[in-house]
């Protein structure tokens, strides 16, 4: 994603100032090197960038990761649905209802960045990407004589 946008300032001025302009523009850059991340960002700053903001990491494994949480949610709750239906003097019926609440999202990288670090580029290292679902499922029960 590319943009700019230049916008009169609405800010009160002095009678016979010019007026004030507001630049912007956003560039949208994908990496799938980490190590060079740093590099890019520094260099981005050198060139004249004002400002890094929405550093966001996003794992190309997310599809795959999300696929095995879905299938160990719903094993660990068909078990636990089976010992509290046994608990209780009876067995699991029919599947009611299934429902999947998955929780994943990119990952926003927030720190100062263009920091001299000795000669080296800014270290941005993201933190682990978590993939979260809950399994939800409603069973009839069925009573055992």
């Amino acid at each position: 994603m590319t943009g700019s946008n230049l916008r009169r300032r609405s800010a009160p001025r002095l009678a016979g100032s010019a007026p004030v302009y507001l630049a912007r523009n956003a560039l949208r850059v994908a990496v799938s090197d980490l190590e060079s991340l740093g590099r890019l960002v520094d260099t981005s700053l050198v060139a004249g960038a004002t400002e890094i903001a929405n550093i966001t990491f996003a794992s190309s494994q997310a599809v795959p990761a999300r696929q095995r949480a879905i299938g160990l949610a719903v094993r660990a709750a068909r078990t636990d649905a089976e010992a509290a239906a046994t608990a209780s003097g009876g067995a699991l019926g029919d599947l009611i209802e299934l429902s999947l609440v998955p929780a994943y999202g990119p990952m926003t990288f927030d720190a100062a960045v263009g920091v001299d670090y000795g000669g080296q580029y800014s270290p941005l290292m993201p933190r682990d990407v978590t993939v979260q679902v809950q399994a939800r499922l409603r069973y009839a029960f069925v009573a055992r004589p």
